[in-house]
């Protein structure tokens, strides 16, 4: 008896420290310990310290300070500083600041990637949770069906039992039924665990958790009030939209690399301040300031470089005009997509609300005979296929809200 007692406290408590979480709660833990977002936001990491580089080598000189000379005179006098200089480069042909533009931008892109990521990572979240809800409303639905088939089995043997002629394959076809529906049973709680061990996994949590997932109410998905309007919605794709905005940088970019090509054509000028702490050679001890230059010019690779850097600003410029073209026409088939999902949505939730109640008459008429297995089965079967094509319905509004908010946001 006090072993009976414990089970059932450990069962309850079980239960009761089981959590559950919705598809928000879900995708927040995502956002925050997913592995693939963490690396982004290294890689993102690295990109502000190579900015800060070129922002340093920029403004920031390079100094020179050293000492050397010949061993034996080492040994007798030691060895001092002969002079500390610094080199600063007039950056005439704005190369410096160019390459430094360069990185700020491609630092921007790398965050606006790690958002597109962020997205497509949303994606996945949203199919992986909606298909294992479809796969958990199966096994409620073959659970119950065994319930049913059991129920009616035990009546065939109490009747068989008690001397009633009834059809012994009556009684065989029943336990066939079974063994399929159990079949069945352990398929889907097989894949039910692959599901939720892998919304564990984008969570970055272990895969035995003791972590249930609620379902989803459809009717808080609905267009913003924002982008009622689909030219209004292609007006904030292209001043927002993450896709546009990393077009606009590789333009930026492109006319950037553009000038640095060019300004290879110019002289490198510098001034380099510089002390001596003794006379070497006809330079005397004391403090100077030296300024010169010089040019490189590489016959034919110089030319061909600024050649190549125009082309590929005409090819920038094509892309950006493609990109907005292509976007433009994503926006308005994701709208339509929308609209017309969420209608077929309320036509499915009317049906399934029908074939429920179907059932329960179905179901009624089986356990009093007057219907058979077979068409009883069908029933069952034709309300579990529209169940799934109603989580099919509802992961692509969900989908569709989302790649529409992204694509304008």
């Amino acid at each position: 008896m006090r072993k009976k007692m414990l089970t059932m406290l450990a069962l309850v408590s079980s239960v009761a420290y089981c959590q559950e979480l919705n598809l928000e709660e879900v995708l927040r833990r995502v956002k925050q310990n997913n592995f693939t977002m963490q690396k982004q936001d290294l890689s993102i990491e690295n990109s502000m310290i190579t900015t800060k580089n070129y922002y340093k080598r920029r403004f920031l000189p390079n100094v020179e300070f050293g000492a050397e000379g010949e061993l034996s005179e080492i040994a007798d006098k030691g060895v001092g500083p002969e002079k500390i200089s610094m080199k600063i480069d007039l950056d005439v042909g704005r190369q410096q600041l160019n390459r430094y533009k360069i990185q700020k931008n491609s630092l921007e892109m790398a965050e606006l990637n790690r958002e597109k990521t962020w997205y497509n990572l949303q994606e996945e979240v949203i199919s992986t949770y909606f298909q294992y809800l479809s796969v958990s409303k199966k096994i409620e639905y073959i659970e119950k069906t065994l319930g049913v088939l059991n129920n009616h089995r035990r009546k065939l043997d109490r009747m068989l039992n008690g001397g009633n002629l009834i059809p012994k394959n009556e009684l065989l076809k029943i336990e066939i039924d079974i063994e399929e529906n159990n079949i069945q049973l352990l398929s889907n709680r097989y894949n039910q665990n692959v599901l939720k061990q892998k919304l564990f996994t984008m969570m970055g949590l272990g895969l035995d958790q003791d972590i249930d997932f609620k379902e989803i109410d459809s009717s808080t998905v609905f267009i913003d009030k924002n982008i009622e309007s689909i030219k209004v919605a292609e007006n904030k794709g292209l001043k927002l939209s993450k896709s546009a905005r990393i077009g606009e940088l590789q333009m930026e970019n492109a006319v950037y690399e553009n000038k640095i090509a060019k300004a290879e054509l110019l002289p490198k000028f510098y001034v380099k301040p510089e002390y001596l702490f003794d006379d070497v050679g006809y330079s005397k001890k004391g403090g100077r300031v030296l300024v010169g230059f010089d040019w490189n010019f590489e016959w034919g690779n110089t030319l061909n470089d600024v050649e190549v850097s125009n082309n590929s600003v005409k090819i920038s410029e094509m892309d950006y005009k493609e990109r907005v073209a292509n976007l433009t026409l994503e926006i308005r088939e994701k709208y339509e997509q929308l609209k017309m999902a969420k209608l077929a949505l309320t036509v499915s939730n009317k049906k399934i609300a029908l074939m429920r109640e179907n059932l329960k008459l179905d179901t009624s008429r089986f356990d009093n005979r007057l219907m058979g297995s077979n068409e009883y089965l069908e029933s069952v079967n034709n309300l579990k296929e529209a169940e799934e094509k109603l989580y099919e319905q509802q992961q692509e509004l969900f989908l569709l809200n989302l790649k529409l908010k992204n694509l304008i946001s």
